[in-house]
């Protein structure tokens, strides 16, 4: 399924209780998915990918991936393009989200990730825009930046895998920035994080 690259495009549903399932295929391009109350199951093989200079943007009311979601957009700048994961609550078990080459980049914002992978490659970055996204008993391959002035939640196991040097970086620069530790708890396994404060979640 191909869109071009241009924010104009949208996948929506008509009414609240709308699913899309993409089973086995490749969506790709710039745009939306997920307006009108629609929800998205990326089923086994399926892949929905960011490969525009206009972001994909995901605002589906729930969205299950068992597949792939990437950003491969390296013709972009770092400052164009790239995965959008707007207040989504991802059921990511077997799942992968990715960002694989120079300028690629997955921004979390106001998002719950729980399990399945998070990986980084060749200057793929994945990182945070505001304070309100959870990461949820997951592995980390590769890096993960909290952008200074906002917040990063974990919860529950975050692992590394021994073929993946992994790192969770807080890019303070003169606001707050920060790695909260979640109600349930937390364990990090392998996971360096390079950073000045870990705050316990608020009671």
């Amino acid at each position: 399924v191909a869109l071009t690259d241009s924010a104009d495009n949208e996948i929506v549903g008509q009414a609240a209780g709308a699913t899309l399932t993409n089973a086995g295929n490749v969506i790709y391009g710039g745009g939306s998915i997920g307006g009108g109350n629609l929800s998205l199951v990326n089923s086994t093989k399926g892949k929905i990918d960011a490969s525009g200079a206009n972001a994909l943007i995901l605002t589906a009311a729930e969205l299950t991936t068992a597949a792939t979601l990437e950003a491969t957009n390296t013709k972009a700048l770092a400052v164009t393009g790239g995965l959008a994961l707007d207040g989504e609550t991802i059921a990511n078990v077997g799942g992968l989200i990715e960002a694989l080459g120079a300028h690629t980049h997955v921004d979390l914002e106001s998002t719950t990730i729980t399990g399945g992978v998070l990986r980084t490659g060749t200057g793929g970055v994945i990182d945070t825009l505001d304070s309100g996204s959870v990461l949820d008993a997951l592995a980390i391959e590769g890096d993960l930046t909290v952008e200074n002035g906002t917040a990063l939640t974990v919860e529950g196991a975050i692992n590394a895998t021994k073929t993946y040097s992994t790192e969770i970086s807080l890019a303070g620069a003169g606001s707050a920035t920060q790695l909260i530790v979640g109600a349930g708890a937390a364990k990090l396994e392998g996971v360096r994080v390079v950073g000045v404060e870990c705050a316990p979640a608020a009671a």
